[in-house]
Parts: structure tokens; sequence; C-alpha cells
């Protein structure tokens, strides 16, 4: 699943924003950190289209970087 946010902090130390699901879905507001937590822990992944491998994410070599 893909999750796109938009996080503002304010002048205070408080974020607050939206959370932007993949597939159309409508976008999710957030105010706070637990809130936040909340919104991600509710969110359901969409059935992976048959014959298709989820992407595997690997570390980035350190020595590949110098």
């Amino acid at each position: 699943m893909r999750v796109v946010m938009e996080i503002f902090r304010s002048a205070a130390g408080h974020f607050s924003g939206r959370v932007l699901p993949d597939g159309g879905r409508a976008p999710v507001p957030f105010s706070g950190i637990l809130d936040l937590v909340r919104v991600l822990e509710e969110l359901e992944p969409e059935a992976p289209s048959p014959g298709i491998d989820p992407p595997v994410i690997r570390p980035q070599d350190a020595s590949a970087e110098e």
C-alpha cells in the first residue's frame, strides 16, 4: 500500500495534516501524532492483483554511496 501524507507543524510544535491513501480513496485528516497513528492503523490495504508480486524494498548498501 502506498500512502502520501501532508504534515504541517504549528509554531507551538503541534502536528496536523491529512493522509492521502492510494486508489482514489478520500483524504483522511489528523490532528496530532496519536491521531495520525490511529488513521494509519485503520487503513485497509487493497488486495494485490493476482499474479503480481509486491515490490521488494531493500536497504541501500552504504558502500555504494561512497
